[in-house]
């Protein structure tokens, strides 16, 4: 799954999360206030982002080529500004205590969209909350007739416009900051994965360096267990797999009756020498391996 397809099912997830809670929560408010009349315009609201989730679950089911692009969490993200725009309204128009929420929706497509989604959002952000406070201040929308009871003062031109102001600002200052951390964070995964080719370079360099040698090399845990042999080693001793077998017990199949070659006690570096068959001897020289300060091996 490519990441924005992974982006895409995780905002539905998130989304289903805050809805399932905000319901369960005005529930909770009802059995402890009694009545329904203050709360069912939230029923409204909730029944409205459960059917725009259904509808992005339908387009993600559907329309496959839309998965992977950046459009599909625009659209997702504009659902819930408009949600967010419905809830706002009913709770005290352009003073309502929701509207942190438009910010934390340019957190979310900064994360997700870095720098162009944050800033794209932060603007959406200000026509829907424009749209909003203009549409109360001329009184093109009564929320109070949804059965919404939550006290809201008569907007005045100078209020919506001081408000406005103070929100866009907020908008597009936390819009500037996800900016500059998307491109510290864009930054720092080209700087690791440049690392990464660097290290992945050395790492093939030195197997093929160790793999081209005459002399056989292994490394092995602390309980002896091989953990890489190269071509030579492995022929010299008769294996056929570069790890996952014990290397004492096969120097015992091959003669070698001295003391254990792993043990704690063992002195930190020694050598063996084995005549095998033929003729033919086989020096070993067995020294620790070390990351750090600490042993892991052979």
């Amino acid at each position: 799954m490519e990441p924005l397809e992974r982006n895409a099912v995780r905002l539905m997830v998130y989304r289903m999360v805050v809805v399932l809670t905000f319901f369960v929560s005005a529930l909770a408010v009802q059995a402890f206030v009694g009545g329904e009349t203050t709360l069912k315009p939230f029923y409204y609201l909730i029944a409205f982002v459960l059917a725009l989730n259904l509808a992005y679950a339908a387009t993600y089911a559907l329309l496959r080529p839309l998965r992977g692009l950046p459009l599909f969490l625009y659209l997702q993200i504009l659902g819930d500004i408009v949600a967010v725009t419905l809830l706002c309204s009913l709770t005290g128009g352009m003073r309502s205590i929701f509207t942190f929420l438009y910010q934390i929706l340019v957190v979310v497509a900064g994360v997700l969209l870095r720098k162009r989604g944050a800033f794209l959002v932060a603007s959406l952000d200000a026509v829907l909350y424009g749209l909003l406070s203009v549409a109360l201040l001329y009184g093109w929308i009564h929320p109070e007739r949804l059965g919404a009871e939550f006290a809201a003062d008569p907007a005045t031109v100078e209020t919506a416009l001081h408000t406005l102001a103070a929100h866009y600002v907020g908008f597009y200052l936390v819009a500037a900051l996800m900016a500059l951390v998307s491109g510290r964070v864009e930054s720092t995964r080209k700087a690791l994965g440049a690392a990464e080719l660097d290290l992945q370079k050395a790492r093939t360099f030195i197997e093929q360096l160790v793999s081209s040698l005459a002399w056989g090399v292994l490394t092995t845990d602390e309980k002896g267990i091989v953990t890489f042999a190269n071509p030579a080693g492995m022929r010299m001793l008769g294996e056929t797999l570069p790890q996952g077998w014990n290397l004492e017990d096969r120097l015992e199949r091959l003669g070698y009756g001295g003391p254990p070659l792993f043990e704690p006690s063992s002195p930190p570096e020694r050598e063996v020498e084995l005549a095998l068959p033929e003729g033919r001897h086989l020096a070993l020289v067995v020294a620790p391996l070390r990351s750090g300060a600490s042993p892991v091996g052979f």
